[in-house]
């Protein structure tokens, strides 16, 4: 299988799903990127300005969603496995500093419970002004923009077993 390269669909697309996805489904574009030990596949199809018609190119920054979570868990079970981290690693062992202030401590937070979600740590899903951004009719005005977590823990770090 050859990875390297870009494939760009139109309207034209003898793909049905692709096509599918961009005319009936009335998405106005879609991008997907595959990075591999054998190099970097994108494919984007529709458009990315439904005003001026520009179409989508593989180099677009996109979210992926929940789904980074597995592909996280994945590689850092895989560090774990070949003994270059552990699972009672602290963050600060990783990130000095990154978690200090406003009622967070890195140094009391494992990767261990990074993974299975008991850190403490703020979930920004809950966040009103985020839903509000991303999950309303103002999520196309910010969709692009970045978000930083305004509140304070939520709760301490539960011990795991």
């Amino acid at each position: 299988m050859e990875w390297r390269g870009n494939a760009t669909v139109d309207s034209q697309d003898s793909d049905p799903d692709r096509y599918h996805a961009v005319t009936e489904l009335r998405l106005p574009g879609i991008i997907a990127t595959v990075r591999g030990r054998h190099g970097t596949w994108s494919g984007t199809a529709g458009v990315a300005d439904t005003r001026a018609g520009r179409k989508r190119q593989a180099q677009e920054r996109f979210r992926i969603g929940s789904i980074t979570k597995t592909f996280t868990a994945t590689v850092v079970l895989q560090l774990v496995a070949e003994g270059e981290l552990s699972l009672d690693d602290t963050v600060e062992t990783w990130l000095p500093g990154l978690l200090r202030g406003d009622g967070y401590d890195g140094r009391l937070i494992t990767i261990k419970q990074l993974l299975n979600m008991t850190s403490g740590l703020f979930n920004y899903a809950l966040d009103k002004e985020m839903l509000r951004r991303f999950y309303t009719p103002a999520f196309l005005k910010h969709r692009f923009d970045a978000y930083r977590c305004p509140s304070p823990p939520t709760r301490s770090p539960r011990p795991t077993t």
